[in-house]
C-alpha cells in the first residue's frame, strides 16, 4: 500500500519524538543519487570515527539490510526485536501504518537504541509527505536534495517542477540544505523558493553553478575517473559533511582524506562488475545496475557506450546482451530507447515477490518483449520469466557479447540473492560473517 502522509508515522513515533532525539539526521531526497550520497556521507563520517546509522530503501537481500550501523547491516534478531515493538504499538493504537512507515519507525527506534550520533536518512519515494519527513527541524543537521527527474508521477506530480516541489518538502526552518546544482535551473529555482518560504538556509558552495571548491577537492574529482553523476553525488555528500562538521566537535576537516575513502566504497547495484561464474559454470562477468528511470538509464547508457561497447579500441559499438526486468508503472519505452541498440540481445525476466512491499509488481516479460520489438525489430529477444539462472546461462552462451543486468533494483536484489546462495566466497557472505 502506498498512502503518502505523516499522520500515521507521527502517531507511531510519538513516544520517541516527544522527547529530545539522541541523534541528528542527514536527510536526503531526490529521484536519483540518494543512495550514493547516503553511502558517501556515511563512509566519510565513519572515517572520522563518528557513530553513524544509515537507512535506505529498498533493501537489497533481506528487509533488515536497509538499516546499517557503522557500515554493517543490523542483525536479523535486533531488527525483529525492535520491529515487533513497533508492530505491537501500531496494532494497539490502531494506527494502520503502512509497511514503509513501520520500517521507518523501526529504523529510527534502532538508531536511538544503538546510540548513533548521526542518522543518514534516505527518503523512500517523495519528500513532503514521505514517512521519513516526520523529522522536525531540531532533529535535522542538514537536508540534501539530489538529482530530480520524472518518476512516480502518479504520486508526486506530472512535471519535473511539481516533483521538485514535493521533494523539497524536506527543507526545514533554520536547517542548511545542499543541492545538486546539475539539476535544471527551473528545478533549482523551485527548491530555493521552497527553502526561502520555510526559512531553510541555503548552504554555501554546492547550490551555485561555480562553487568555490577546495583546490584539493577539485583535483581529486579530476583524478577520480568517477562518472559525472557520481561526481555530483560526491560533491553533495562532501558539502553535507562540511555543514555538520562543527556540530560534531571534530578538528579541522581534511577534505582529501575524507574523499579518498570513497575509492573503496562498495555500492551494490551501481555500475557493479559481478562475477557470475558460479551460475554459468564458465568464466563470466556481468555489469549489474539498478537503473529504473530515464535519468539512471542515461547514466548507465553513457557508461556502457563509453566503457563496454567500445572496449575493443575500435569506433564500432559492440552489441550487448541485456538481462532486463522492470516494475509496473515505469516508462519502459523511454528507458529501452536509451539503453538498447541495434543488434543487441534482450533476455526478458521478472523479479520475484518483494518482502515487505507487496504493492511492487514486475512487468510481464511478454509485455517487455513487445516494447522492445516495437522500438527495435531487429533485436533478438528471449523469455525467461523468473528463471534467472537460465537467463544468465543463456547470456553467457554468447561469449563475445558483454552482459548487462538492469531495469530494477528488485532484479538486482534477486541476482545478489542467487549469487550469495551459489557462491560461498561471495562478498555478501563475508559481510554476514563479520556482522
Amino acid at each position: 500500500m502506498i498512502d503518502l502522509g505523516l499522520s500515521r508515522i507521527t502517531r507511531l513515533l510519538e513516544p520517541l519524538l516527544s522527547s529530545k532525539l539522541s541523534w541528528h539526521a542527514v536527510h536526503i531526497a531526490g529521484t536519483n543519487g540518494k543512495g550514493s550520497i547516503a553511502a558517501y556521507v556515511s563512509t566519510m563520517l565513519r572515517h572520522a570515527n563518528v557513530r553513524v546509522g544509515k537507512f535506505t530503501s529498498p533493501h537489497l537481500i533481506d528487509r533488515w539490510d536497509c538499516i546499517a550501523i557503522n557500515g554493517r547491516p543490523v542483525s536479523e534478531g535486533l531488527f525483529r526485536s525492535v520491529e515487533d515493538l513497533v508492530i505491537a504499538r501500531n496494532r494497539q493504537d490502531e494506527i494502520h501504518a503502512s509497511e514503509f512507515e513501520v520500517l521507518t519507525a523501526t529504523a529510527f527506534e534502532l538508531f536511538s537504541r544503538e546510540r548513533v550520533q548521526i542518522g543518514v536518512i534516505e527518503c523512500g519515494m517523495g519528500g513532503a509527505r514521505d514517512a521519513t519527513n516526520v523529522l522536525r527541524p531540531e532533529h535535522v543537521a542538514v537536508s540534501v536534495v539530489a538529482k530530480i527527474g520524472l518518476d512516480h508521477q502518479s504520486y508526486l506530480g506530472n512535471t519535473i517542477d511539481e516533483i521538485a516541489k514535493e521533494k523539497a518538502g524536506i527543507l526545514k526552518r533554520g536547517v542548511p540544505f545542499v543541492l545538486d546544482f546539475s539539476n535544471p535551473s527551473s528545478v533549482l529555482q523551485v527548491i530555493r523558493n521552497v527553502g526561502r518560504d520555510v526559512g531553510a538556509r541555503d548552504a554555501d558552495g554546492i547550490s551555485t553553478p561555480h562553487p568555490p571548491w577546495d583546490l584539493d577537492f577539485q583535483t581529486y574529482l579530476e583524478q577520480s575517473r568517477l562518472p559525472v553523476h557520481q561526481q555530483q553525488n560526491l560533491r553533495c555528500a562532501y558539502e553535507a559533511v562540511k555543514c555538520i562538521w562543527p556540530m560534531l566537535g571534530l578538528g579541522p576537516i581534511h577534505g582529501p582524506d575524507l574523499l579518498r575513502v570513497s575509492r573503496s566504497l562498495y555500492m551494490p547495484g551501481r555500475l557493479q562488475k559481478e562475477d557470475i561464474s558460479s551460475i554459468t559454470g564458465k568464466h563470466t562477468f556481468a555489469l549489474v545496475d539498478g537503473a529504473h528511470n530515464s535519468q539512471s538509464a542515461d547514466a548507465l547508457a553513457d557508461h556502457v557506450d563509453s566503457n563496454i561497447r567500445t572496449s575493443d579500441g575500435t569506433s564500432d559499438l559492440r552489441p550487448v546482451t541485456w538481462i532486463l526486468a522492470f516494475s509496473q508503472g515505469k516508462s519502459i519505452a523511454t528507458i529501452l530507447n536509451r539503453l538498447v541498440r541495434s543488434r543487441d540481445r534482450i533476455i526478458a525476466v521478472e523479479f520475484g515477490p518483494v518482502d515487505g512491499m507487496p504493492w511492487v509488481q514486475p512487468v510481464r516479460p511478454e509485455d517487455l518483449v513487445h516494447e522492445v520489438v516495437e522500438l527495435h525489430p531487429d533485436v533478438h529477444t528471449t523469455l525467461c520469466s523468473r528463471d534467472l539462472k537460465r537467463a544468465m546461462m543463456l547470456a553467457s552462451d554468447q561469449a563475445d557479447l558483454p552482459i548487462v543486468i538492469a531495469g530494477s533494483l528488485y532484479l538486482v536484489a534477486d541476482i545478489m540473492r542467487l549469487l550469495k546462495a551459489e557462491d560461498p566466497n561471495h562478498p555478501l557472505n563475508a559481510a554476514d560473517e563479520s556482522a
